[in-house]
């Protein structure tokens, strides 16, 4: 049969299996790659380590045209904690997220940006974390996705924490997306609010194999995630 529609997939560093720096350690065949092709899909691979959801949605954005009716869109959504910032120089259009920078070999960029700048990310900008979620829910995804949702285009996502670890730790992302009811006319369908969790007690997780998961594991993960898509294909 062929292929006519595509699974675009997004995400962090949970949704790759590839490591550019161990590439004998890394997966042949990544658990998007068998959604795909279990439900008759192309496959686009735009997911990328250490991405924020600022990031993730702009390239969503980049990506608008390219959706047609029947695509699936996969997201791996990033931590809360993760913010972009641009590196200088600014024409260069360089944004990635503080806390990858400081970690990564690329942290060296972040001694041409001003002082007062970095404190405000790290010191207080992070204290804010369900303000910042909420500015880019209501101001990008909320709109991006209903456009795709009109358009006939499946969206099927997970989130990495299920709190915003902020100064309100009550604060559950359960509570918040429940504000767009689990439905038939909702705008996303949410595999996991924990995804981190849900692998956990499947012990799926091992840092530094496949990225972050477990030596063959790829097929047991695409696996939950076919099994979720299946449910939802059931009810539309």
């Amino acid at each position: 049969m062929e292929k006519i529609n595509t699974l675009h997939h997004y995400g962090d560093s949970f949704g790759t299996w590839f490591n550019p720096d161990r590439p004998n350690e890394c997966a042949k065949v990544g658990f998007s790659e068998i959604i795909a092709k279990e439900f008759n899909l192309k496959h686009r691979h735009r997911a990328e380590g250490g991405l924020s959801n600022y990031i993730i949605v702009s390239r969503i954005v980049e990506d608008m045209f390219r959706f047609k009716d029947g695509d699936m869109i996969l997201i791996n959504f990033s931590f809360f904690h993760r913010f972009p910032i641009m590196l200088r120089p600014f024409d260069k259009g360089h944004i990635t997220s503080l806390s990858h920078s400081i970690a990564s070999r690329g942290g060296n960029n972040l001694q041409k940006l001003p002082e007062v700048y970095l404190q405000y990310n790290l010191l207080h900008r992070t204290n804010f974390q369900e303000e910042e979620w909420n500015l880019l829910f209501h101001s990008f995804i909320k709109p991006i996705f209903k456009s795709l949702k009109e358009r006939n285009i499946m969206i099927v996502v997970s989130f990495n924490n299920s709190v915003i670890n902020d100064k309100n730790e009550n604060y559950p992302m359960r509570r918040f997306l429940h504000e767009e009811p689990f439905s038939q006319s909702s705008l996303m369908n949410v595999f996991t609010m924990d995804y981190i969790r849900a692998l956990n007690l499947r012990k799926f997780l091992q840092d530094g194999e496949d990225v972050h998961y477990k030596f063959g594991k790829q097929e047991n993960i695409a696996k939950l995630w076919i099994d979720y898509i299946k449910t939802i294909k059931k009810i539309v």
